[in-house]
Parts: C-alpha cells; sequence; structure tokens
C-alpha cells in the first residue's frame, strides 16, 4: 500500500509539472500575440505628439492673429 500511494504521488506531482509547464507555454503564446511592441507603440506615441504640438502652435497662431484683428 505504501509503495503504491507512493507511485500515485510520483505521478501526480509529474501531472502537476507538467500543467504547470503547459499553462506557462500558453501564457507566454498568448503574451506574444497580444502584447504590444514597445519601439512601434513609442513610435506612434513620438508622431501623436508632434501632431498635437504642430496643431497647438497653429491654433495659438490663429487665435493671436484673430485677436489683433479683433483690436
Amino acid at each position: 500500500q505504501v509503495s503504491d500511494f507512493g507511485a500515485r504521488s510520483n505521478r501526480i506531482q509529474v501531472q502537476n509539472e507538467i500543467f504547470s509547464n503547459l499553462e506557462l507555454a500558453t501564457s507566454e503564446n498568448l503574451s506574444e500575440q497580444e502584447d504590444a511592441d514597445m519601439v512601434e507603440t513609442l513610435m506612434q506615441l513620438s508622431a501623436k505628439e508632434v501632431a498635437y504640438e504642430a496643431a497647438l502652435s497653429a491654433a495659438a497662431k490663429v487665435m493671436q492673429l484673430s485677436l489683433v484683428n479683433f483690436l
């Protein structure tokens, strides 16, 4: 009975290790598919910042001209 219990315990431990490895592999695969590419994301952010600053600059120039024309 003791040897039978030991064998079952070993099989359960092996199955737990296999399950842990599969779970880790699955989460890694999911991460590769869904995570954002940092370089691409930073480039997009930089481009949007430049466009935003250009829009602010253009709006400031238009507002300044209209205020001068108003006075």
